[in-house]
């Protein structure tokens, strides 16, 4: 049960106000809290520009300690909160078991998230428009002061190439804003784009997979060298070039023997034959070294996205 009497929640209530949010276009006002057996009912006013995040803290020693974000909460509260007469609802048996004093208060918190995408080691580091937006259109500007904001910590420097998810949070107190980046995790390209690369420009596929890089970032694979070679370039061109040139004589020899006087199809067939062997195994060694190089895109592919996997596990 909750021990607390009239005379204490109207100086709770007239307290709440000035501990909400009290920004230039955010402010949250007339908070006022009313027990009952089973859930406390926390109603407040927002009037704000944009939805913002909401949420509930509550004391237990006239505001000298917060406990929260609490959980157990429901109605006008998370994200996405709009203007207007707003109500929450917190099931505080299930959170706590009970409340017994008379030093509560509450408090409502406001704030902004969004979420973004950004691509570590680019040749070029270009904040998102949400970013630029917070920070400041010039991405020179908007990208260091985003890597002074908490939870970034040298973030960029630290992971494998590639495409991560973060959401960033602006806590909004009063004048202030307290911003903070959270790192959700990553898009990895997949093998079949880097295998069509092959076929299409051998040796493509590896850097394509691993964003440029073939490295494990993690200690215990330090030994791990990058490999940004060709991928057997060269040998795809001198066997499938050869296979071509084979196929144009073999079609040569056949049309010779069939144009000779005495020539037949038979005979034909047996002059072309050691061009079509000798085809067959160009192309061959062609397939074999695409081959080849398929399967190290698709190791590479698993070796960086496990790279990128455990980076993001150990960074949370």
């Amino acid at each position: 049960m909750i021990d607390w009497s009239n005379k204490r929640k109207g100086g709770l209530l007239a307290c709440l106000v000035w501990t909400a949010l009290a920004a230039s276009s955010q402010q949250v006002s007339r908070v006022s809290a009313v027990d009952h057996p089973d859930e406390v009912v926390v109603s407040y006013r927002l009037d704000t520009d944009r939805p913002l995040g909401v949420q509930l803290y509550y004391s237990e020693d006239d505001g000298y300690s917060w406990i929260g974000p609490l959980k157990k909460v429901s109605g006008d509260v998370g994200t996405s909160v709009g203007s207007g007469k707003n109500v929450i609802k917190w099931n505080f048996p299930d959170e706590v078991g009970s409340l017994v004093g008379d030093r509560f208060k509450f408090k409502v918190r406001t704030s902004e998230h969004f979420n973004f995408s950004l691509r570590i080691r680019d040749e070029w580091f270009r904040p998102p428009s949400q970013i630029t937006d917070e920070f400041g259109e010039d991405n020179d500007l908007a990208a260091f002061k985003l890597r002074q904001v908490k939870g970034w910590n040298g973030l960029d420097m630290k992971a494998p190439s590639g495409n991560y998810d973060f959401e960033m949070h602006n806590e909004l107190r009063g004048g202030d804003v307290e911003s903070s980046v959270e790192l959700l995790g990553f898009r990895h390209r997949p093998a079949f784009v880097g295998m069509v690369f092959s076929a299409i420009v051998p040796g493509s596929g590896i850097p394509y997979v691993t964003y440029g890089e073939c490295k494990n970032w993690t200690v215990e694979y330090s030994e791990r060298k990058p490999k940004k070679g060709n991928g057997n370039f060269w040998g795809m061109v001198l066997f499938g070039g050869a296979a071509v040139l084979l196929h144009n004589l073999e079609i040569e020899a056949y049309n010779e023997e069939l144009a000779r006087p005495f020539g037949t199809e038979m005979s034909a067939q047996e002059a072309a034959l050691p061009y079509q062997y000798a085809k067959y195994g160009a192309g061959g060694m062609a397939g074999l070294i695409y081959t080849l190089q398929i399967a190290r895109v698709i190791k590479w592919n698993n070796c960086h996205k496990g790279d990128m996997s455990n980076f993001v596990e150990g960074w949370r």
